[in-house]
């Protein structure tokens, strides 16, 4: 079984990180991501990274990760 639709955010800063999670700035706001949920295709995954991040759809909408967001998703 798959993982479903997936979304891909470009310009995600790395902001903080602990054991467990990365903070990402996406979108003018700071979340919360447990590194688990970054998919492959990612390129950040530590402190002052900054690239991309890739995670499923359904986790994006349940975070509300797509909110005001003017720009076409992948």
């Amino acid at each position: 079984m798959g993982i479903g639709a997936t979304v891909e955010f470009q310009g995600v800063e790395v902001v903080s990180e602990s054991t467990l999670a990365l903070c990402c700035h996406i979108g003018g706001r700071d979340y919360w991501i447990a590194q688990e949920h970054l998919l492959e295709g990612s390129s950040v995954a530590h402190f002052a990274d900054r690239g991309s991040m890739v995670v499923t759809r359904e986790f994006a909408e349940e975070r509300g990760l797509l909110r005001d967001r003017s720009r076409p998703l992948r």
